[in-house]
């Protein structure tokens, strides 16, 4: 869990923009969007009412961090998956590589072979995960 608090925390911090210690839905959207997020503002809207425990009409991180871990990985939405696939894909070619996943592997603290990783999910068997099998790979996982 130490890993997700501090990817999470990171993230709190480059939305806050003003360094007040809490999220504007103004600054929730412009880091989604900045991230490749290609929801709406209502989108981000209805999310952060729904972390906005207390309705004071900002998010503290203990409101964050708490409603991302409870969040059921079902209801991720595509248009995050997608945002989520590209950041994976640092080259951009639309293909998440053996060393783009390894370095994500890596990053998480996790040990693994990203070759045999992605040979399971390699349909096409170029040696890379198009956006296709990754959103094939989630929603078979989840």
């Amino acid at each position: 869990m130490p890993q997700f608090e501090d990817n999470v925390k990171t993230f709190f911090t480059k939305a806050d923009k003003d360094k007040s210690g809490c999220l504007s839905a103004v600054e929730l959207y412009q880091v989604l969007l900045n991230s490749g997020f290609g929801g709406t503002a209502d989108d981000v809207q209805c999310w952060f009412e729904s972390i906005d425990k207390n309705k004071d009409k900002k998010i503290s991180l203990e409101e964050l961090l708490h409603h991302l871990s409870l969040r059921d990985p079902k209801s991720v939405e595509e248009s995050e998956l997608r945002a989520l696939f590209q950041k994976i894909d640092k080259d951009k070619s639309g293909r998440i590589s053996v060393d783009e996943l390894q370095a994500l592997l890596t990053q998480h603290g996790r040990k693994g072979k990203a070759e045999k990783y992605i040979a399971s999910v390699d349909k096409d068997q170029d040696g890379k995960i198009n956006f296709e099998e990754f959103l094939k790979m989630w929603k078979e996982d989840c």
